[in-house]
């Protein structure tokens, strides 16, 4: 089955299928089509990248990620993205997105959603919204629990509450959730 997009995750994971973001983008966009995870999952190529540098130098690669011409998509921390592209801290959102676009042959192609302030507080409202009582902290294992936890045992409502508080991730699932139904009025 084609791909309906790539999704570049700075997440510091190795190669793999199930890490927490990507299960949880995905179950999210499931709520909203009425599919199943399982329906979905292939058809959104999730790549953890190990770190925001190696996501910002796929931006020039896109042809070769997407020769298919479907959308790549980056997922990154606004917290240390400004730095990270050479920009001041009062960069607004805007201007960060241009600049990520700069290198890129066909930024038409590209989407970038900035999570604010990052991953951590995905993680956190995650744990709020589907009450998850363990640690939390920056450890992965822990945080791909929580996120799994989120995308396959939680309730829609649960995930809604997650994406009402993290407009990134919400802007995300609306745009990946367009390209499973096109006809779709949002």
């Amino acid at each position: 089955m084609k791909s309906l997009a790539t999704i570049l995750y700075e997440d510091q994971r190795g190669e793999t299928k199930e890490f927490g973001p990507h299960t949880l983008v995905v179950a999210c966009v499931a709520d909203l089509t009425k599919q199943t995870f399982w329906e979905l999952r292939d058809r959104f190529d999730g790549r953890p990248m190990k770190g925001d540098s190696r996501v910002l130098q796929q931006g020039a690669k896109v042809e070769m990620i997407a020769p298919d011409c479907h959308p790549v998509v980056m997922l990154l921390d606004d917290d240390q993205i400004r730095k990270a592209v050479g920009l001041s801290k009062d960069t607004t959102y805007d201007d960060v997105i241009n600049k990520i676009k700069q290198d890129c042959p066909t930024p038409e192609k590209l989407q970038v959603f900035l999570l604010d302030p990052n991953t951590e507080r995905l993680v956190s409202v995650a744990a709020e919204c589907i009450h998850f009582t363990g640690e939390l902290g920056k450890d992965r294992t822990i945080r791909d629990r929580v996120l799994n936890e989120a995308a396959h045992a939680a309730s829609a409502q649960q995930r809604d509450c997650i994406l009402q508080q993290i407009p990134a991730l919400k802007a995300l699932v609306d745009f990946l959730e367009a390209l499973v139904r096109p006809d779709s009025s949002r």
